[in-house]
């Protein structure tokens, strides 16, 4: 009886993760050269450190040009502006 209940069991999953691998692949992401982040972007900043612990707080970031998957951006904080730059790759 557990016999049966096992192959029962196992031919129930062997069934369900065929339906499963028979499922299209869903699309690939729109290409990164399509986005456009030049613009102003706010959100919440939540860091941890030796200092200052546990810190939540508004963020907002500036990116000032972009060219294809390239970037150049800066925010500003209690301390200062800090200047960035970046690429955003195929994968992201």
């Amino acid at each position: 009886m557990i016999v049966a209940r096992t192959l029962g069991l196992l031919s129930l999953l062997a069934l369900a993760s065929t339906a499963v691998a028979n499922e299209p692949a869903p699309p690939p992401p729109a290409p990164a050269a399509g986005v456009d982040l030049v613009g102003t972007w706010s959100g919440r900043n939540d860091t941890i450190g030796d200092v200052f612990g546990l810190r939540s707080r508004p963020r907002t970031v500036e990116i000032t040009e972009q060219t294809d998957r390239r970037f150049r951006g800066y925010f500003t904080y209690d301390g200062g502006r800090v200047d960035f730059f970046g690429v955003v790759f195929p994968d992201d």
